[in-house]
Parts: structure tokens; sequence; C-alpha cells
């Protein structure tokens, strides 16, 4: 775009030079006829003068008229590239909010197609669990038909008259009735359950169509935003538009490349001047450490100047002592040797002072040790202090060695900050839509693995459970099973029983005829009947408690639907929320966006700088040829000076000739007229050069 403009600019400079060749070319020409029709008279330098100062006139002229062309073409240069500039800057906005509201788009419809999709899969299990609920019902309640139908026709067998008319009526067992009718009970209480926990799992497939068409209708307001951004696009000039969006993106991968690396540079030397920082915290406390072994060695100098001088205050009063001791007991000696009785006194008060004397040289003992003590403990904070020394030499010869390394280390960064990085970047918003993407979808993995699982151990335990019905093991097992129903009926039912047989031995015993006879077969007949219905109603009543626990195992499983969905709302909020955090991260990639823009329009700034400097100075070129060319020009249609120095030699022998004709003229006429001559009234110029004007010259 800016070479287009570029290359229109320099067209108009083209053009206004060439006016400016011709307007010198017609000047040039109306010079020459001017030239040829005028006198070439005495006037002649007067005329190449006013020719010179027209000429010069009128290239002041035309330079004015062509430097307010160049600043006025200067002026539109720049107000062009400022348009430019902010047509860009909104062609970037633009751009890069479209392309925003696409990735987030397409971002928010593969979360809608996810949830429709799960939303789907889990209206087809519930169609699936309401399919396997009603086909159980339907085949309880064929069950519970058979039931019926079966307890009338026992009813119909019982009600049916015998042969025999002295054998009482059997009255029709109401029990087996009831039993039926709480089977019954159970199963409506068992359907009026499953009922409303469809109705709630309804309420919550509602929750989750709700959710679904909130995110449609955000979906078709970003439709609304991004074709409003289109149309906006629309109206911009897209020629323009494109080469100015390709020069960015040409130049974006660079600047991203060379931000990279500043930022990688700058965490380097973030991380070296850590270490610099904790280097001179170690010297900081290195030296806080020698100023507090100075302070203790000031303390320990004070303390041993004050042990000194008490030294020096002992020996002192020792010395006084000792010339008391002098003065007062010598003479007392001397005295003591007149009598016994004073020596033993004397010797008294000499063991005593003998004594005295002995604690004296104890205490000086001590005296002694503790200045030896302490002489000790001045040479010990002196070695003390060596080691000490040593010790932080050791430790700054070791700072120093640290610090040479750094100093190779930083070297080494330097080096490689130099070598340029292979490759170009590119932006990987796929891979963290990806990232995002990934445990959504092994958690969907997971859970259909899981569902997979419990079908697979179902289906197992469906199998196990027909396997052991139909064998007759079981079946006995659960006939000596004590459970509610055999509780409350089977006791009665072996009353009955009994009670049967005791008729029959009874019947038996009485009866010697052939009625009899067939009575007893009736009997037999009627009572194996009557167990083999026992049989069937307790392999039914078993078979109706199997039926209900499928029917609570299939209500559990659906509560335990019913948390799947829940964890797959908390999912979808877990999802809605990542939603918003990747909001956060495109807000942070504009800012970031933002500032690249900001460097690009300064490189762009010193770009339109480094062109005007170009264009000025080819604009300086293209005066200085033109003035060479007409200074050529002028050259070729002036005359030269050597002609120009004949003309004047020639005008000047003329003009002399005319004098001597002028003198002898004004000579004849004085000598005819006898009036003064008019050489005394006339004055010459000093050049000797006079013009005149008669037709001819």
């Amino acid at each position: 775009m800016l070479t287009d403009k570029f290359n229109k600019a320099d067209k108009e400079m083209l053009g206004t030079v060439e006016d400016m060749a011709s307007k010198l070319v017609e000047v040039f020409s109306d010079v020459q006829r001017a030239e040829s029709s005028a006198t070439r008279a005495a006037t002649l330098p007067d005329g190449l003068e006013g020719l010179e100062g027209r000429l010069t006139s009128r290239l002041d002229r035309l330079e004015g008229t062509h430097r307010e062309d160049i600043a006025k073409q200067d002026r539109r240069i720049e107000d062009l590239i400022k348009t430019l500039g902010t047509e860009v800057a909104q062609r970037r906005a633009l751009s890069l909010e479209n392309e925003k509201l696409k990735t987030r788009l397409t971002a928010i419809e593969t979360s809608s197609r996810s949830m429709s999709s799960t939303v789907e899969k889990h209206k087809k299990a519930v169609e699936a669990q309401f399919a396997n609920v009603d086909t159980s019902s339907q085949s309880i309640s064929t069950k519970v038909e058979e039931h019926t139908r079966s307890m009338e026709h026992l009813q119909d067998i019982m009600t049916t008259p015998r042969p025999n008319p002295n054998l009482p009526s059997r009255p029709l067992d109401a029990q087996y009735i009831e039993e039926i009718r709480k089977v019954r009970m159970e199963s409506r209480c068992g359907f009026n359950e499953l009922r409303g926990e469809m109705s709630k799992l309804k309420t919550k497939l509602a929750e989750v169509d709700t959710i679904v068409s909130a995110h449609d209708t955000k979906l078709g307001e970003m439709d609304a935003v991004v074709s409003d951004h289109d149309i906006k696009l629309g109206d911009l000039d897209a020629e323009l538009i494109n080469d100015s969006c390709s020069a960015v993106t040409s130049t974006l991968p660079k600047c991203q490349q060379d931000i990279s690396g500043l930022r990688s540079d700058v965490r380097k030397l973030e991380s070296t001047q850590e270490r610099f920082n904790k280097d001179a915290q170690q010297l900081e406390r290195l030296e806080h450490s020698q100023s507090q072994l100075g302070s203790r060695h000031e303390q320990l100098k004070s303390e041993h100047e004050k042990l000194v001088s008490g030294y020096e205050k002992l020996e002192s009063g020792h010395r006084e002592l000792m010339s008391e001791f002098q003065e007062k007991f010598v003479p007392e000696l001397d005295s003591a040797k007149t009598g016994l009785g004073q020596l033993f006194a004397e010797t008294k008060q000499a063991w005593s002072s003998h004594e005295q004397i002995v604690h004296l040289l104890s205490d000086m003992e001590t005296l002694r040790t503790e200045q030896n003590k302490l002489r000790s403990d001045l040479e010990a904070p002196r070695h003390d202090k060596a080691d000490k020394s040593e010790q932080v030499s050791t430790s700054v010869e070791a700072l120093r060695a640290s610090l040479n390394e750094l100093q190779s280390a930083v070297e080494v960064l330097g080096s490689k900050m130099q070598q340029k990085p292979s490759g170009d970047d590119s932006f990987v918003l796929a891979s963290v839509l990806k990232e995002f993407n990934t445990p959504i979808l092994k958690r969907v993995s997971d859970w259909v693995e899981e569902l997979k699982k419990r079908a697979t151990a179902l289906e197992q335990q469906v199998g196990t459970m027909q396997t052991a019905l139909d064998n007759p093991r079981f079946v006995e097992l659960l006939s000596n099973l004590t459970t509610s129903v055999t509780d409350t009926h089977i006791p009665e039912l072996k009353v009955k029983l009994d009670k049967h047989d005791e008729r029959i031995k009874a019947l038996e015993g009485a009866s010697t005829t052939d009625i009899s006879r067939t009575v007893e077969q009736a009997n037999a007949a009627r009572g194996d009947a009557t167990s083999r219905a026992i049989e069937t109603l307790k392999k039914q009543m078993e078979m109706n408690e199997q039926s209900i626990k499928g029917v609570q195992d299939s209500i559990q499983s659906i509560r335990g639907d019913l948390s799947t969905h829940s964890e797959r709302i908390n999912d979808i909020e877990s999802n809605a929320k990542c939603i918003d955090g990747i909001e956060t991260e495109t807000q942070k990639l504009r800012a970031d966006l933002a500032q690249e823009s900001e460097m690009v329009n300064k490189k762009l700034g010193a770009l339109q700088h480094c062109y005007k400097d170009v264009d000025t100075r080819m604009n300086n070129l293209v005066t200085q040829e033109l003035f060479t060319l007409i200074l050529q020009y002028i050259e070729n249609y002036r005359p030269s000076e050597a002609q120009l120095g004949q003309l004047v030699e020639t005008l000047q022998t003329q003009v002399r000739q005319q004098e001597l004709r002028l003198v002898k003229v004004e000579r004849s006429s004085d000598s005819s007229s006898g009036e003064e001559p008019a050489a005394k009234k006339r004055k010459y110029m000093t050049n000797g050069m006079v013009g005149f004007m008669n037709g001819h010259h």
C-alpha cells in the first residue's frame, strides 16, 4: 500500500519537474525571440542584465512553486499515512476481535455439541431405562393376570360339584387373593415411585434444555456480533487492509520472536540478578560479622586494660604493705630481743603475720594465675580473630570464584542470546483447546467404560440368576428358606394338608365300596393338583420377589444415573468456568497484542521518517540535476565572453569615431557661428560610451 502511494508521489514529482522544464523552455524561447526582434545597440549589456534578472526571478518563482508543491505533497503523504495508520489499527482491532470471536464461537459450538451429544445420550439411556421398566411392568402385569386366572381356575375347580354328596364342599381360599392384592399394591407403589422419579428426571432434563437454550441464545448473539463485524469489515477497503495486514503479519512473527527472546533474556537476567543479590546479602552478612568481631575485639581490649590497671593497683598495694611491714615490724623485732616474754608474744605475732603473709602469697599466686588466664584469654581472641580472618578470606575467595562462574555463565548466555532462534512462531490455539477438552473427553470415556462394565456385570448376574432358577436344588433351597410368605402361609397349608390326610384316612377306613375308591382317587388327584398349585404359587411368588428386586435395582441404577447427571451438570459448570478463564486469557492476549501493535506503530513511524529522509535526498538530487541542465541550456543560448568582448570593442571604436565626427562638426559650426565650442558645454562619459537611438543601431 505504501509503495503504491510512494509511486504516485514520484509520478506527481516527475510531472511537476516536466512542467518546470517546459516553462523554462518557453522562457528561453521568449528570450530568443526578444533577442532576435530587439536591436543590438549600445544598450546590449542592460538588456542582458534585464534578461538575467527576469530569468533569476522566474527561476526563483518556479523554485518557490516547486517547494510549495513538495510541501503540499509531503502534507498529503503525511495525512494519507495517518489515515492509513488509523484504518490499519481499526482493521487490526476488528480482525483480532473477529478471530477471537470466531475462536470463542468454535469453542462454544464444540462445547454445545458435546453437551447436546451427552444430553442425547442421557435421553437415550433414560428412554432405554423407561422401556425396561415398561417391559418389566408389563411382564409383572401379565404374571399377575396369570395368577388371577389360575386362582379363578382353582376357584372354579373347587366350586364344581363333587361326585360324593357326603363330602362337604371346600370353601374358597381367600388368602391367596389377598396375597395377590398385596402384590398388586406393592407393584402399584413401585410404579408410582418410578413415575415420581421419572417426573424428577423430566424436570432435570427440562433444566438441561433451558441451559442448552441459553447457550444457543448466546451463540446467536455471538453470530450477530460476528456478522456485524463482517459487515464493518466489508465496508472498508479490502485491498488496502489486506496489504497492510499482510505487511503486519510478515513483521509480527519477527516481533514475536524478538519479544520471546527478550522475555527469555529478561528471565535469565532476573535469575542472575537474584544470584547477585544473594551474593551481596552474604557479603553484607560477612561485613556485619566483621564489624561484630571488631566491636568484640575492642571490648576485650578495654577489659584487658581494666585488668592491667587492677593488677597494677594490686602491686602498688602489695608494695605499700611491704613498706608498712618493714616500717612496723623491724623495730618491734629489735625490741623483742630484750625479753623472752616479748619474744613469745612477738613470735605469736610473727606466726600470725606469717599466716597473713601466706595468705598474701596465696593471693599473689591466685593473681598470677588470673593474670596468666587473662593473657591466654587475650591471646585466644587473637587466634580466633586470625582463624576468623582466614575463614573470611576463604569465603571471599569462594565468592570471587562464584562471581567468576557467574560472569562466565553470563558470557555463555550472551553468546546464546546472539544466536537467532530457528523457526517461526505460530498461534497455538488448537493445542490450548485440546488441553482444555482432553479432561472432558477422558471423563466421558471413563463414564462410558463404567457403563459398559456395569452392563456386562448385570448381564452376568442375570445369566447366573437364570441358571440358578433353572436348577431344582436352588428351588428346594428357596422352599426351605424362612421367608415372609412361607412363614405366613406354609404352616396353614401344612395344617390343611394334615386335615386332608386325616379325612382321607377316615374315608379309607370307612369306605369299602367302589365309590370310596373313586373318592380316594379324586381326593388324591385333588391333593396332587393342590400341591402342584402350591408349588406353582411358590415359584410365582419367588418370581414376583425377583421382579421386585429387579425393579429396585433399576430404581437404584436410575438414582445412580441421576447422580451421574448431577456430576455432568457440575462438569458443565466447570466447563463454563473454564470458558471464563479462556476469556480472561483472551483479554491478556488482547493487551499483549495492543503492546505489540504499539511497537509496530513505532517501527512504522521510524520507517516513515526514513522514507521522508530518502525522499528529501531524491528531491535534492533532482533539483541539482535540473540546475545543471538549466545552466547547460543557458550556456548554449547565451553569448560567450569572447563574443561579448568583440561586440564591446566594435562599439567602442564606433563611439570614438562618432565622437571625432562630433568634434569636427562642432568646430566647423563654431568657426562659422563664432560661438563657444560645444565641447566645453558637453560632458563626456568616463568610459567613453554613448548610446544613440536613431533607428539603425
